[in-house]
């Protein structure tokens, strides 16, 4: 079950590991790469977004997350664009990875099908990097974006 720190003491370590941990989710984050994980481990580019899709993920300090994601432009083919924003929560496992709880408030899919969804990821942020894990086949990778870039 996601936690926060209002579930323990003010000061607990658990409480201040959950801050240390969900602050470094915080932040901005630019797409590099929308991936699919096949059996034996195979990693091929996300045919929906394709080879090199473009997009930012952005967590802020309340608990608020929006994300974009669009295929790359200089792919022929459809155009693809994806876009929603929610809440989310973290529920810390060790060190700086854990699960990640998003809520989704609005999404640009056509109908509300997305809106109320519920998304599990798995998350392991190293260095500036943080790489989100979808079920069992999606990989998706960010980089941080830095102040002013």
């Amino acid at each position: 079950i996601p936690f926060s720190p209002q579930d323990f003491g003010q000061g607990s370590s658990k409480a201040l590991m959950y801050q240390s941990v969900k602050m470094g989710v915080v932040g901005t984050w630019k797409l590099i790469s929308f991936q699919q994980v096949r059996f034996g481990d195979e990693v091929q580019p996300d045919e929906w977004l394709g080879k090199k899709p473009t997009g930012l993920l952005a967590h802020d300090t309340n608990g608020y997350v929006s994300a974009q994601y669009m295929r790359d432009p200089e792919e022929k083919g459809l155009d693809r664009y994806y876009a929603w924003f929610g809440t989310y929560k973290i529920e810390e496992k060790e060190g700086m990875e854990g699960i990640v709880e998003y809520r989704v408030q609005g999404s640009s899919m056509v109908g509300q099908e997305h809106v109320g969804l519920i998304k599990r990821a798995m998350f392991k942020i190293s260095g500036d990097r943080l790489v989100l894990t979808t079920g069992y086949d999606k990989r998706v990778t960010f980089e941080r974006v830095e102040k002013g870039k």
